[in-house]
């Protein structure tokens, strides 16, 4: 045999040596690792990840967690769990006090247990010791491969916002008992009574009789403050809808169930940040009239944000029946209402939209003002006067329609609408002929907000000679267009102060009076221009007024003018000469006393001045 196949047998030998000797050291049992806790399968019960637990070696040795490491032998295979942060000081099992963990789990894991049992523990808590109760569970003798789940006994210190405080022991799989907290009535708006129907620790609702789950995250000892008496959201109590506020949350929506009877709603307080809930009553009883009590008393109540009525049953929406309502951003009125109050939905500053039925004959003053939101309003077709202030300060109120039949509009009635432009018809604020009397200031600032700047200016369309109040139409800044289409055009002077106004068509009427005066805002640099259309049989009057025209007016006719065909009386206008310019001709004519004169194919000075 050569040296090399002599050594290389030496080697294989040492090589099994080592391998025997390994296996030996290995099967010998495994001792302890710090703190570890063991779990022997997905559904056990078990404290996971509690400091201080108990682990298990492989399946030839246990392992006790601690400071030195305690191992069994190889025949046996149990797993323990339940470790605590608590300082535990001592374990008392059949009358005898074990001093640690290691020494418990040594009697244990060697005996035969019943399936549940309790040892009790003592422990150092702020500064002295206490003995408590852990729960064990076990399946049979230990050492045939069962499990040990033991559960020590925590302490809750808990105080409640209405001053009660009480000490609780418990397990963590029971919860927090709340079984010993005394439980009272609470008083929601309008002084309806709530019975109280658990505990809430702001992260939901637990029964009075039930339990507080523990707190997610921690482990051991705890500590609770600020735990308050739950009730019911909402309440109805002799015809009252109540509202617990500290239990309402925004965004809430309630639906009141067929047939209850609803009188008064009791709206919590305003608050920072608001809490704002939808609200169905269109199942509910309520009363024919809608007053100004229907939301309680104080008129503070602003955080309904939606609210359905019934359809029918409803007869009238009282005076100030939701005045105030700032964050209601939708409600429906009934088919069977016929009146609308004063004040009925003043400074609803969140309604975008509202559908007025055909019912509704009588709408009262100011019932709109200040819905700064309201974009589209339909007046219905019963409805003669436009009350004062009806939409005043709805600054977003761009479509009206307005039916034949309304003959008033009353003082301030639109004021304040900067974005109108459509009245009965598309870029236009088209009046019917219904109209005998437009009062003080009722378009007054209308027409205003600079997204109506030309190409998408504003038209005036008459189809009635209607009575203006002074200012009805004063810094409707985005008017640049007036038409008359009715018989007599003699608008006052003292309605219009209209930057833009400058371009006039009175085809239609026969009977015209101009005043100066009417164009008193126009800004400098503007020309006005009239189109008298067919000058046969017209009677027009040139007041002499107290403006002055910075450029002299153009007047365009459909024929040469002709005093045997119509008349005129004055000779100036606006301290400027009257000139006009036919379509049939090419001509200008210029008015002297008595007559027209024919001034030839060349413009007359002023006329481009």
């Amino acid at each position: 045999m050569s040296f090399e196949e002599n050594d290389m047998k030496k080697f294989v030998l040492f090589v099994l040596i080592y391998l025997f000797i390994l296996a030996l050291i290995t099967s010998c049992g495994g001792g302890g690792g710090g703190g570890a806790v063991s779990f022997s399968g997905s559904n056990q019960l078990h404290n996971g990840g509690d400091a201080g637990g108990w682990g298990k070696g492989n399946n030839t040795g246990t392992g006790i967690g601690g400071s030195g490491g305690l191992g069994s032998g190889g025949e046996i295979e149990v797993t323990i769990t339940g470790g605590t942060p608590l300082n535990v000081t001592g374990y008392i099992y059949n009358g005898t006090t074990y001093p640690d963990a290691a020494s418990l789990i040594n009697v244990l894991s060697t005996s035969t247990l019943p399936d549940s049992f309790t040892v009790d523990f003592t422990v150092e808590a702020d500064g002295s010791t206490e003995t408590r109760t852990a729960r064990v569970s076990a399946n049979g003798t230990a050492g045939n491969g069962h499990d040990i789940f033991i559960e020590h006994q925590y302490k809750a210190e808990i105080a409640t916002t209405d001053d009660q405080g009480e000490e609780i022991y418990f397990y963590k799989r029971d919860g927090i008992s709340l079984a010993n907290f005394t439980t009272s009535p609470g008083t929601g708006t309008g002084g309806v009574s709530f019975d109280q129907i658990g505990w809430t620790d702001g992260n939901g609702i637990y029964p009075t009789d039930g339990a507080l789950p523990y707190p997610a995250g921690q482990n051991g000892d705890i500590t609770i403050s600020g735990l308050a008496p739950a009730y019911d959201k909402m309440k109805v109590s002799d015809g009252i809808l109540a509202f617990y506020p500290s239990m309402v949350k925004n965004g809430d929506s309630f639906k009141i169930p067929a047939g209850v009877t609803v009188n008064e709603i009791h709206l919590p307080a305003a608050s920072d940040p608001r809490k704002l809930i939808s609200l169905d009553l269109s199942d509910a009883v309520l009363p024919t009239i809608i007053g100004d009590d229907f939301l309680g008393s104080g008129g503070v109540y602003v955080q309904l944000k939606e609210l359905k009525l019934p359809n029918t049953g409803i007869n009238e929406i009282g005076d100030n029946a939701f005045n105030g309502c700032s964050d209601l951003t939708s409600v429906n009125i009934p088919s069977s209402v016929t009146t609308i109050g004063d004040r009925a939905f003043l400074s609803c500053e969140s309604l975008t939209k509202i559908e007025i039925p055909p019912s509704v004959t009588t709408i009262g003053s100011e019932a709109f003002n200040q819905c700064e939101a309201l974009e589209e309003i339909n007046i219905p077709s019963g409805v003669t006067t436009i009350s004062s202030k009806l939409f005043n300060g709805c600054a977003n109120l761009q479509t009206v329609n307005i039916p034949d039949g309304v003959t008033t509009i009353e003082e301030y009635a639109f004021r304040g609408c900067a974005k109108l432009k459509n009245v009965n018809y598309s870029k236009r604020i088209e009046l019917p002929p219904s109209i005998t009397n437009i009062e003080r200031g009722a378009f007054e600032n209308s027409c205003s907000d600079p997204s109506l700047a030309a190409p998408n200016s504003v038209e005036l369309w008459f189809y009635s000679d209607p009575s203006l109040g002074q200012d009805a139409f004063k810094g409707c800044t985005y008017i640049k267009f007036l038409r008359s289409e009715a018989d007599n055009f003699a608008l006052a002077a003292n309605a219009f102060d209209c930057s833009n106004l400058n371009d006039i068509v009175l085809f239609v009427p026969t009977t015209i009076i101009l005043n100066p005066d009417m164009f008193s805002g126009l800004d400098s640099g503007k020309r006005v221009m009239i189109d008298l259309g067919d000058l046969q049989n017209k009677t027009i009057t040139l007041s002499t007024g107290t403006y002055t025209f910075e450029k002299t007016p153009h007047l365009y006719s459909k024929q040469e003018p002709t005093i045997e065909h119509f008349s005129i009386t004055g000779t100036t206008w606006g301290g400027r000469s009257v000139i006009i310019d036919p379509s049939n001709s090419s001509n200008y004519f210029e008015y002297s006393t008595t007559d027209f004169i024919d001034r030839g194919n060349s413009a007359p000075a002023a006329w481009n001045d």
